[in-house]
């Protein structure tokens, strides 16, 4: 067939582009090559620096936050030399079962396979993966520690007189302090 002159970079969006052509110039690796090669420990750190810095508000921020905390305790230690491109579901559910071996929370297991995908679904929409592995194939272990505490609930008038006494400025600034 005929041969033009242009070259995909495999992405419309004009600043992913400018970041492809960089990498590609820095590198020497063509886009198409260097996908999914990085680790998922440089890949989760750059995106969830993304994340805090666009965050606009504190509650996000601080979300920001716990969620790199959860990654760096958690899967960094299974996940972080990995290059993303090799990440299977397998991965994942390893990583999964062994925080319910370890007795973490059910909540925990949830909320870190949460923060995996989050990554990886970035990865996606930036063209690095084809694929999310954390995304749908991978259940929580039944195994799991369940809180079972029992809990004490606030009525409305309460919980207004609580967030005002604490100058949260928002319910959800006061959520995610109350969920951490």
């Amino acid at each position: 067939g005929s041969k033009s002159g242009w070259l995909s970079l495999g992405t419309s969006d004009r600043e992913q582009a400018k970041k492809l052509l960089a990498d590609w110039v820095r590198s020497g690796i063509p886009p198409a090559q260097a996908r999914g090669q990085k680790s998922f420990a440089v890949e989760a750190e750059r995106v969830l620096s993304e994340k805090l810095a666009s965050a606009p508000t504190e509650a996000e921020k601080k979300a920001a936050q716990y969620r790199r905390e959860r990654l760096r305790k958690y899967a960094l230690p299974v996940l972080g030399q990995v290059p993303v491109g090799l990440i299977e579901p397998g991965h994942i559910i390893g990583l999964v079962d062994a925080m319910a071996l370890q007795g973490v929370a059910l909540r925990t297991i949830h909320n870190l396979r949460s923060d995996v995908s989050v990554v990886l679904s970035k990865l996606v929409r930036e063209r690095e993966l084809k694929l999310n592995p954390a995304r749908g194939a991978v259940s929580l272990p039944e195994e799991a520690t369940v809180d079972t505490r029992e809990r004490m609930h606030l009525s409305d008038e309460q919980m207004a007189l609580f967030q005002e006494r604490r100058g949260f400025e928002t319910p959800l600034d006061m959520n995610v302090m109350l969920c951490r």
